[in-house]
């Protein structure tokens, strides 16, 4: 009997100090949705309380994609669809996906194996992931649009959003730019002309500084204001210096340092990015942003809760 108390004891001992059963456990996760247009795969962090199973802790992760956290936000699993996990091996994922209807364009299909793979890798490492289509009878479906004979990689870069324009050069970035009417990020891939390849980085910026792409401005915005002037200074030592040039008159958003330093980062040789007046350094700090040191990539894209409903 005493034994009995005290395992009850423990139980209530670890509900009261973690907020989770034992059976449970707190997990940083990444889930991915599409905007509004479903045109991009926007990534959103939250803490979740999932199972303590790791599969199991997938297929919660994975339901909680049906709740978009912003009105600006669409799920990429259709209604009436269910994710099971056929297998976890170490770093081997395979998934059933049960799907009311089939037939869907090709965006709906590679929206939904996105948003499952790159999602499913941020609960547990994850290197490759088989995806079963199913009908509601269980039967196994072929995909339309996707190969599904071959595992998935959630770093493969035709899962990022990879936008079809510019000069076919082999070269390209990923740059972070707000969905319109939020503030949230939206990562897309964008070629790069071949007069890049000495300096990637700057071009880069050059592009992010004029904003997106004429053909993309429906669907997102620019991150710097219009009257906010910023240079490139270069690289030194993985740092790279930005200066603000009409400072203090037009003051960037924290939105926009976040974008920037998102966009900068994305590339192996750059750790930090420094902002900077005509005048030298600046004690200024916008939003999160402490100008005055040299910034690191933020740990997220966009989190939850900043953009719930």
């Amino acid at each position: 009997m005493r034994r009995g108390f005290a395992s009850l004891g423990l139980v209530g001992w670890l509900v009261a100090t973690t907020g989770c059963s034992p059976g449970r456990v707190e997990r940083h996760v990444t889930l991915h949705y599409t905007d509004a247009q479903r045109m991009f795969l926007v990534p959103v962090s939250r803490a979740l309380d999932t199972p303590r199973d790791p599969a199991k802790a997938i297929e919660a992760t994975l339901e909680s994609l049906r709740e978009p956290p912003s009105k600006e936000l669409r799920q990429a699993i259709a209604s009436g669809s269910h994710v099971a996990v056929r297998s976890l091996n170490g770093p081997h994922l395979e998934l059933d996906v049960t799907i009311p209807e089939h037939g869907s364009g090709s965006s709906d299909e590679q929206f939904l194996a996105s948003a499952l793979v790159k999602t499913a890798a941020t609960v547990v490492p994850l290197e490759d992931v088989r995806l079963r289509l199913l009908t509601p009878a269980g039967v196994p479906l072929k995909g339309t649009h996707l190969d599904l004979e071959r595992p998935f990689s959630p770093t493969d870069p035709a899962f990022e959003n990879l936008y079809q324009g510019g000069e076919e050069t082999g070269l390209a970035a990923m740059l972070y730019f707000p969905l319109p009417g939020d503030s949230l990020l939206a990562p897309v891939r964008i070629p790069l002309p071949g007069t890049a390849g000495p300096e990637p980085v700057r071009e880069t910026f050059a592009r992010w500084h004029e904003g997106p792409p004429e053909d993309l401005q429906s669907f997102m915005k620019g991150a710097r204001s219009a009257r906010t002037r910023l240079g490139w200074a270069g690289i030194r030592g993985g740092e790279a210096t930005v200066v603000w040039q009409n400072a203090p008159e037009a003051t960037p958003s924290a939105i926009a340092i976040r974008s920037l330093v998102l966009t900068l980062t994305e590339f192996t040789g750059v750790q930090h990015v420094r902002i900077v007046t005509p005048a030298g350094p600046i004690q200024v700090r916008i939003g999160a942003f402490d100008l005055a040191s040299p910034i690191g990539r933020p740990d997220e894209v966009n989190s939850w809760p900043e953009h719930a409903s």
